[in-house]
């Protein structure tokens, strides 16, 4: 019976470390200590008798999916409250009830494993969407068609157990009785004030009512959100829909049009997930799923292991205790990440020609190789450093959820908003804030680095012509 991992858009090399035989200690040549002694004995456990739920996010959010799965909710059920209260708890900061959904969902009862996108969508009245303003340069056009509550509509309805008004109680209690601030809460309100307090409506949820005045809020203030209270009751009663066609998305669509975006009121109406197969490699014994098409960092994600596969990495010492272990799993990582979405396979068909880099086929297991043989010869480098300065652009951060019931049914969601902290800068007045969609621009100059056991060798001419840099770059 083989091993089954789900993997979302997570640090890969986390991933990478919980497939190697030293972390589950079987040891390897060479062995290091148990990790489960040394390090794992002291994290705590957020288990119930009906399952488990791990977050990347607050404790708090932890805690109501363990209560759902007590309650007799299915993994899928403990996932969306999680992220329903998370979000909230947040503040919308990083994470949004007008961001995305995504999960990878194992069935215990039949083995099969789905994959569900619901991601943003580009509005079709959008005609040139590479020229919308990056990260920090607020436009209504980077307004996108949101995908969080069609997922959680979507999710819940196939795999769903108990009725939405229970899932989404503990979110909105939260967001009626409110929470602490911390410091570092309101430092983020503060430093981010430009959105936040650019319109009336931001203004009136992050200042605080005092006898009839506005003032800021400090560290050890209660924070409520009445609007986004109604604005939940009104999803658990009516379904997604509410912020599709209902009054959300139609106030949704008015406000964004009058600042001059594009979005329709159709393009809400017709927005729809997407089912489909899961990506899917196999590494050490494990069957690994990632998200599908069209979900290209998932499928990057399967290369990376690929990648590892190539390099041998179970043949060598714990990364921990061995210095080239440790280099060949960080590569593995670092050359995944030069296949996201910003590379087509036309760009990447010019440097690999006897690859099949297209979307569909690119985490295949004899491309991965193809990839590992020029990191060998010394090609790879090259190559790298002409990306590096052509348009690479390191993925943002993700944020996820893992819930299993007592059923084994295992629920991996992946939800964020993928933009700058609060979005853009204006405000519904339901407290769902707009969104602009970013790639992050934090690459920089990635240089080759000689290390023994990868020299670079007689890297073609051609190659270094191509990543020559001006003057005032190459230092």
């Amino acid at each position: 019976m083989r091993k089954i991992v789900l993997i979302l858009l997570l640090v890969l090399v986390s991933a990478a470390l919980a497939l190697l035989p030293g972390i589950n200690g079987e040891g390897m040549n060479g062995g290091i200590p148990d990790p489960n002694s040394s390090i794992r004995a002291n994290w705590p456990l957020a288990q119930s008798s009906n399952g488990t739920v791990i977050v990347t996010g607050p404790t708090r959010s932890r805690q109501i999916g363990i209560d759902v799965l007590e309650r007799g909710g299915s993994a899928v059920d403990a996932a969306l409250a999680s992220a329903l209260s998370w979000i909230t708890l947040n503040m919308g900061q990083i994470v949004s009830f007008a961001g995305i959904y995504m999960m990878v969902y194992y069935e215990a009862s039949t083995g099969k494993v789905y994959s569900l996108n619901a991601c943003f969508k580009t509005p079709q009245e959008e005609r040139n969407p590479l020229t919308i303003p990056r990260s920090g340069i607020p436009n209504p056009r980077a307004v996108l068609v949101p995908g969080f509550m069609a997922g959680v509509q979507a999710a819940h309805d196939r795999f769903g157990r108990l009725p939405m008004a229970e899932i989404f109680a503990p979110a909105i209690d939260i967001a009626e009785n409110g929470f602490t601030l911390t410091s570092w809460m309101i430092d983020n309100i503060r430093d981010h004030w430009h959105v936040l307090g650019a319109l009336p409506e931001g203004r009136k949820i992050f200042l605080k009512r005092n006898y009839g005045l506005f003032r800021n809020y400090e560290a050890g203030d209660i924070f409520r959100q009445e609007e986004l209270a109604h604005t939940l009751r009104q999803v658990s009663l009516h379904g997604a829909n509410y912020m599709y066609s209902g009054e959300w998305g139609r106030k949704f669509v008015d406000i964004v049009r009058q600042e001059g975006g594009h979005i329709t009121l159709r393009d809400m109406e017709e927005y729809d997930v997407a089912w489909s197969d899961p990506s899917h490699t196999t590494y050490n014994g494990y069957d690994i799923h990632a998200l599908g098409y069209p979900s290209l960092g998932a499928m990057n994600i399967i290369l990376a292991i690929n990648l590892m596969e190539c390099a041998e990495i179970m043949n060598h010492d714990h990364p921990a205790a061995s210095a080239e272990a440790l280099y060949k799993l960080m590569y593995s990582s670092r050359v995944g990440e030069f296949f996201y979405a910003p590379y087509t396979p036309e760009i990447l068909g010019m440097f690999i020609p006897e690859g099949d880099f297209s979307y569909e086929s690119r985490y295949k297991k004899e491309n991965a190789q193809l990839i590992w043989d020029k990191i060998e010869n010394g090609e790879w480098y090259a190559i790298e450093r002409y990306l590096a300065q052509t348009g690479y652009r390191r993925p943002g951060h993700s944020e996820a959820i893992i819930a299993v019931d007592a059923e084994g049914n295992v629920a991996a969601v992946c939800h964020t908003i993928n933009v700058d902290n609060w979005g853009a800068r204006a405000f519904l007045w339901m407290a769902s804030q707009f969104l602009e969609q970013v790639i992050s621009n934090r690459s920089g100059s990635i240089r080759s680095v000689q290390v023994p056991i990868f020299p670079i060798q007689q890297t073609p001419a051609w190659c270094w012509e191509m990543v020559r840099l001006p003057s005032h770059q190459a230092a």
